[in-house]
């Protein structure tokens, strides 16, 4: 249990290191539904929508740090930023 507790830990500071990366967050407006979509292209598949464009960018947060988590927890290979 405490080899779990640890690595739990560990990903936990890696998330947290992760996070603060500054991955190129992407907002546009939808037209046709409306509201906003927002994504981050270097996570393949890290997308996210809402009514105005700040609730978008903090929806994004969201889907960034769950997109993170999810890779870490399944040793999915992490993309560097482009910046």
């Amino acid at each position: 249990i405490r080899a779990d507790r640890k690595r739990g830990e560990s990903l936990m500071t890696k998330l947290e290191e992760l996070m603060k990366r500054p991955y190129k967050l992407e907002l546009i407006e939808d037209p046709d539904e409306g509201g906003f979509v927002a994504s981050y292209p270097e996570l393949r598949g890290c997308i996210t929508c809402a009514e105005t464009a700040k609730e978008a960018v903090e929806a994004a947060k969201d889907a960034k740090r769950a997109w993170l988590e999810a890779a870490l927890s399944n040793d999915f290979p992490i993309p560097p930023t482009s910046s």
